[in-house]
């Protein structure tokens, strides 16, 4: 009876804990929403993408280009947190141990690690779109990231080598438990 505590304990806040990544997903989604359809907040993000006074246009070109290579990076939120929902719905109904939840892991993990030089790259391509109409020599190619993402790169490592020795321990438990 008291092994079956804690396993229920984890089963409620996993449950919990899947329905928030989906919120989260959510709010993420929304936030996007709100910004995009926001020209002014677009206008300010891409001068905060440029060194100061670097002459810019958000043309449609770059609005699109844009879009596209930002979406890089939430897309791989996004596939993380839908990663963390379904890990935290196995959990809930019971399943642990199992291959499943290190490929879960990995697939976080990897996603995560990824953030970093997915966002390298979309700043790069969005600086170069904004600044493709300034006359030769006055375009600008600005690589930005920030400290958060160099640390969910480094977790994302993490998560993912946890992961892979999880699929691994439990495909070894699932094979000793057919030789007995």
């Amino acid at each position: 009876m008291i092994e079956s505590q804690p396993l229920a304990r984890v089963q409620r806040l996993s449950r919990i804990l899947s329905r928030l990544a989906l919120v989260f997903m959510a709010l993420i989604l929304l936030l996007d929403l709100l910004l995009w359809i926001d020209r002014p907040a677009l206008e300010r993000s891409a001068a905060m993408l440029l060194p100061a006074g670097t002459p810019h246009d958000l043309t449609t070109t770059a609005l699109i280009g844009g879009f596209v290579v930002a979406h890089m990076v939430m897309g791989l939120l996004l596939y993380a947190l839908w990663q963390a929902h379904r890990l935290f719905a196995a959990f809930a109904g019971g399943a642990i141990l199992v291959p499943e939840t290190g490929r879960r892991l990995f697939r976080i993990g990897l996603a995560f690690a990824l953030v970093l030089p997915a966002q390298l790259a979309a700043s790069g391509a969005t600086s170069l779109l904004l600044t493709w109409r300034n006359p030769a020599g006055s375009r600008a190619l600005t690589l930005s990231a920030d400290p958060v993402h160099a640390m969910l790169a480094v977790a994302g490592l993490l998560i993912l080598t946890v992961g892979w020795v999880m699929a691994e321990a439990a495909r070894i438990a699932e094979d000793n438990a057919q030789i007995v």
